[in-house]
C-alpha cells in the first residue's frame, strides 16, 4: 500500500487522492472510474475564505482524456447545465496515467482568449472529485508573457519564438512547470517516441529564467518545440545519473502542457 500511495502521489499537477477502502469485506476495485470538477483559468481559484471562486471558472471548453501511449480514452461531459464549467470524464482506468486536454472555448470568455492546455496525472481507485484548480486552462496572455520572458532571457539570438498560431505549422508545443522540493542540479529531458530529446530551460532562485544547468531552489522550468503526442520526461541528477522519478506526459501542437507543482519521487 505504501508503495502504491507513493506512486499515486508522485506525478504532476493532478494531485489526486487514493480512496482506500480498507477493511471492507468483498470489495473489489472498479473496472473504470470517473474524474470530475470545475475548469478554472488558474490553478489557484480560491477566495479569501479558501472556497472555490466560480468567477474564475471557464465555460465553453471541451476536453478529452488520453492514456500514456496516446490512445483517446473519453470525452468530457457537462452533466450540470447550471455549471457550464463542470467537466466529467467517464470510463477511465483506475490508478493509471491520464492526460486531460482542454480546448479553448470557441469564443473568448469575457474578452479573454485561451490556449489548449494539457494536464497530466493519475486517476484514483474510486470516483474522484478533484480539488479546485486541478482542472485549469491558461489564457493566451499568460502564455505569451511566459514565452516572451523565456526567449528574452535564455534563447539564442536567432531563435524563433513560437506563436501558438495554427496557421504556422511545425512549432510543436511547450511545457511550463515547477518541481516541488527540487534537488538543485536536476535536469529534465522531454523524449518523444522516436527518441529525440529536448532539455528544459530553468529558472534561478528568484524564479527568473536563466542560462543554467538543472533546476534551482525555485524549481521552475520550461521547454519549447516539443513533439506532439506522448512524451517521456527523463530526470538526471547533477552528476549525470538517471533518476527513478521519470514519468509520461503529453504535448499538443500550439498548446501548453501545464506541469506546475509535481514531486519527483521514487516509484
Amino acid at each position: 500500500r505504501a508503495r502504491a500511495r507513493r506512486f499515486l502521489e508522485q506525478l504532476l499537477p493532478l494531485t489526486l487522492l487514493l480512496f482506500a477502502l480498507v477493511g471492507c469485506p468483498g470489495w473489489e476495485p472498479p473496472e473504470t472510474v470517473r474524474l470530475q470538477g470545475y475548469l478554472f483559468n488558474t490553478p489557484d481559484p480560491l477566495d479569501d475564505e479558501g472556497e472555490a471562486n466560480l468567477a474564475f471558472a471557464v465555460p465553453g471548453s471541451e476536453g478529452d482524456a488520453w492514456n500514456d501511449v496516446g490512445e483517446r480514452l473519453s470525452e468530457s461531459t457537462h452533466p450540470y447545465s447550471d455549471h457550464p464549467s463542470w467537466h466529467r470524464f467517464e470510463g477511465l482506468p483506475p490508478t493509471a496515467g491520464v492526460h486531460l486536454v482542454f480546448q479553448p472555448p470557441e469564443d473568448p470568455v469575457d474578452e479573454v482568449q485561451y490556449v489548449t492546455t494539457v494536464l497530466s496525472g493519475r486517476t484514483a481507485a474510486a470516483d474522484l472529485y478533484v480539488d479546485a484548480g486541478v482542472l485549469h486552462i491558461w489564457s493566451r496572455a499568460d502564455v505569451d508573457f511566459w514565452i516572451a520572458g523565456w526567449f528574452d532571457a535564455v534563447a539564442e539570438p536567432d531563435a524563433v519564438r513560437p506563436t501558438l498560431d495554427p496557421d504556422v505549422p511545425g512549432e510543436g508545443g511547450l511545457a511550463v512547470g515547477r518541481v516541488t522540493d527540487p534537488v538543485e542540479g536536476t535536469r529534465l529531458f522531454f523524449r518523444d517516441p522516436e527518441g529525440a530529446e529536448v532539455e528544459a530551460w530553468y529558472t534561478d532562485g528568484e524564479g527568473q529564467p536563466i542560462k543554467g544547468d538543472g533546476v534551482s531552489a525555485d524549481g521552475g522550468f520550461a521547454a519549447f518545440g516539443l513533439t506532439p503526442g506522448p512524451l517521456t520526461v527523463r530526470l538526471v541528477d547533477a552528476d549525470g545519473d538517471e533518476l527513478a522519478g521519470g514519468f509520461v506526459t503529453r504535448c499538443e501542437e500550439d498548446a501548453i502542457t501545464s506541469l506546475f507543482g509535481f514531486a519527483v519521487t521514487d516509484p
